[in-house]
């Protein structure tokens, strides 16, 4: 199986199949929202790699990368507004629906008319970063809205179309993605360095959790070091392969790749696309990388 894996210096792709790594794109990052949208990749870049000073964001003007089914750029698209810290993104309703952290807004771009919008979750926190939204997906008729909150984290869930609130419920501390475990909500608990659900299960990764993506019997945990955050975008990277039972397959230890922001599941011929094969990877089969 492939997966696109979006890092804070390039966006690579790892065939599991094959145990090899390929570089798709560099030169946009920090790159992070990886999404489909009419079966096309489409990336949220920031465009800038963020330094010690965290007050640069606010320069930030991030874009989308729109891909063709050979994974080449077929365009970027910039917003009338700055989309600044870009987080994830996902294509709901044919619209491609993007978590602006730095305003505390969803910048909504509909790609058949190039119109965008801006929807603020929470008015009352209008264009300040108070909640941190930084995953967006969709869950049976509702829209679902993670909030960091910079410490113990909540899922917002919203009526769709209308977008009126219905439900938060806590999950996690400094969490980052949604998805299911046992049909019960499950996050990546990144400040805990591990991957929890409301059922009370639990998996410990280490490292700061961030990124998941499932496919074909095996799960995706993007895992990223706690360094400062002036060494994030030069540090190594881990992708830590599961099976369907949570057992450890391999860990995918990519070098000077900066931090492991998402994680998407994609269906190519790798080999077919002539993307540049990378050599700074190392494949651990016989026990996980250390990331405490």
């Amino acid at each position: 199986m492939e997966f696109l894996v979006s890092t804070s210096q390039h966006i690579l792709l790892v065939d599991t199949y094959e145990q090899a790594v390929y570089l798709i794109h560099s030169g946009k990052g920090l790159y992070y929202g990886l999404c489909l949208h009419d079966s096309r990749v489409v990336a949220a870049c920031r465009n800038r790699l963020p330094g010690a000073d965290d007050g640069e964001r606010m320069n930030e003007r991030g874009s989308l990368l729109f891909f063709d089914e050979g994974l080449s750029i077929k365009t970027e698209v910039l917003a009338p507004f700055p989309l600044r810290d870009l987080h994830g993104i996902a294509s709901l309703d044919y619209r491609v629906w993007v978590t602006c952290a730095f305003d505390n807004f969803v910048a909504i771009f509909d790609p058949a008319t190039e119109d965008w919008q801006k929807w603020y979750p929470d008015p009352l926190a209008r264009d300040r970063d108070v909640h941190h939204f930084n995953t967006i997906a969709e869950f049976g008729g509702q829209v679902g809205l993670l909030a960091h909150n910079w410490g113990e984290s909540q899922i917002f869930f919203f009526n769709y179309p209308s977008l009126d609130l219905d439900v938060v419920r806590p999950l996690g501390v400094q969490a980052h993605n949604i998805f299911w475990i046992d049909s019960c909500l499950a996050t990546c608990s990144s400040a805990e360095g591990r991957l929890v659900a409301e059922s009370g299960w639990e998996v410990r990764t280490g490292g700061f959790p961030r990124g998941f993506a499932a496919a074909d019997g095996i799960q995706l945990v993007g895992i990223s070091l706690n360094v400062p955050r002036e060494s994030r975008n030069v540090a190594d990277g881990l992708v830590r392969v599961f099976d369907i039972n949570w057992q450890f397959q391999a860990d995918y230890l990519l070098q000077g790749v900066g931090m492991i922001l998402d994680i998407l599941p994609v269906r190519t011929n790798a080999r077919a696309l002539g993307p540049k094969r990378w050599s700074r990877c190392e494949i651990h089969e016989d026990e996980p990388v250390d990331l405490a």
